[in-house]
């Protein structure tokens, strides 16, 4: 991965967010919902998450950074393609993130794609 073990915080960061940014992106280029399963890849969320976890960022403000642009690109995703979103208040960016992974797993899982 580009963001080295022995990076400061800020180079993380600014790195991260780059990676981010890109695989955000990619994401929300898709045509339609059914394009988020890869077939020669890990699933373009999946890859998201990787990288979040990959950061190992120290600061609260910067992990609440990452967690909430990524929480809020998935649920835009999710809006985009029409797929409901069950009401609920989420403690974190992160907690939210992970919510709405649950429901594109189950998505995934099911016919709906």
């Amino acid at each position: 991965m580009l963001v080295k073990a022995e990076d400061s915080e800020k180079e993380k960061w600014i790195k991260g967010l780059s990676i981010l940014f890109v695989m955000c992106s990619a994401l929300l280029i898709t045509p339609n919902a059914q394009n988020i399963k890869q077939k020669s890849h890990p699933d373009l969320d999946n890859r998201i998450l990787h990288v979040l976890e990959s950061l190992n960022l120290v600061t609260e403000e910067a992990q609440f950074y990452c967690w909430y642009l990524c929480s809020f690109v998935v649920r835009f995703f999710l809006e985009k393609h029409n797929i409901h979103i069950p009401a609920g208040e989420y403690e974190t960016a992160k907690d939210a993130f992970f919510s709405y992974l649950d429901l594109l797993d189950e998505i995934k899982q099911s016919s709906i794609l």
